[in-house]
């Protein structure tokens, strides 16, 4: 596969999840939103960071690196996932709180902290799903908790929320 094809496949894959993510939210009337994308191909990191490497700056695989592949919106150069709360809210963007679908949830735990992208929200548990890269060492994108409480973790530190602008 030339870099051409990867390039067409990994935005054809990236269309598809962005409006999978747009149809479900603004269409869904329950209080629980689930996300199904059929994808044919997946493309691993090291093919992602060769068909477009001047869009994401942060090191392959990691879970900031992971947030930017599916937030392009995020800042290149906001540190580490316990840094992006303060950088983003210096390069004008609203950190609040309460989780929504769409935004950037972030941790200070730890000596790096952790960022994920949120895909669902339980309004009245407030638990969340997210896509995350480098949760438990796997360093691809994947939803690997299910449904969960973003405080109720082992070491939380401060939880915050990027909202895009």
């Amino acid at each position: 596969m030339n870099i051409k094809q990867l390039k067409s496949k990994t935005m054809l894959g990236t269309v598809a999840l962005v409006s999978a993510f747009s149809f479900a939210s603004t269409n869904a009337d329950a209080n629980t939103y689930n996300y199904a994308v059929d994808v044919d191909y997946l493309a691993s990191a090291e093919e992602i960071a060769q068909a477009h490497p001047a869009s994401n700056t942060f090191p392959l695989g990691q879970c900031t690196w992971g947030v930017k592949e599916m937030a392009t919106w995020a800042g290149n150069w906001w540190g580490n996932g316990g840094d992006w709360a303060a950088s983003a809210a210096s390069a004008g963007y609203t950190v609040g709180t309460q989780p929504r679908v769409g935004s950037i949830v972030c941790w200070t735990d730890g000596s790096y902290g952790h960022v994920a992208y949120v895909t669902a929200v339980d309004p009245v548990t407030n638990k969340i799903q997210v896509l995350e890269s480098n949760y438990a060492g796997h360093q691809w994108i994947d939803n690997y908790r299910g449904w969960f409480d973003p405080q109720n973790t082992v070491t939380p530190g401060v939880v915050s929320y990027i909202y895009p602008n």
